[in-house]
């Protein structure tokens, strides 16, 4: 049932955060990550949000930017990308239909099944990432206002300070 559950899910949430928009699709995530969390990304910090390589991430930029949604910034030998007025539009536009599509899901729920629910997804979500990179990935279409993101509240953000832990115990740093 759980299977059953999450590709119908996936399958309305993709519908919905693609609608309108023509381009490949990981753009949604790019434009949303964007808007919030990968504010002003380089290509590399883009790629790493959106799953692609380096050369995949400049293909979708070279598209998301012939459709006016990101322009790029140059800084000496760093580009970074940046929504213009009609990505952020389009990112706030996808986030609104991604937290119905979330609603819809949950409507036959009770408050307290929701609450219920809240505490085993964070639990089973706190399980799932195995490298940092799987991090950002995770959130890319979030709604980082409704998560409480930098408002410590945020599941995936602790699990951040973990991994970040780990990394200067080890002297990956």
């Amino acid at each position: 049932m759980l299977g059953a559950l999450l590709l119908a899910g996936g399958d309305a949430l993709r519908g919905a955060v693609e609608e309108g928009v023509s381009s490949a699709a990981s753009a949604p995530g790019a434009l949303v990550a964007l808007a919030g969390l990968a504010r002003d990304s380089t290509i590399g910090e883009l790629g790493e949000v959106v799953g692609l390589g380096h050369s995949g991430t400049v293909r979708l930029v070279d598209r998301l930017e012939s459709e006016q949604l990101v322009t790029r910034a140059r800084d000496g030998r760093t580009v970074s990308v940046r929504l213009t007025r009609r990505g952020r539009d389009l990112a706030r536009r996808i986030t609104r239909r991604r937290g119905e599509v979330l609603s819809s899901i949950l409507a036959p729920l009770e408050p307290a099944e929701r609450d219920r629910l809240g505490d085993l997804l964070e639990r089973l979500l706190a399980a799932m990432p195995e490298r940092r990179a799987d991090l950002t990935r995770v959130c890319r279409l979030c709604d980082t206002g409704a998560c409480g993101r930098g408002e410590g509240r945020c599941p995936i953000e602790s699990l951040e300070t973990q991994f970040e832990s780990q990394d200067d115990a080890e002297g990956n740093r």
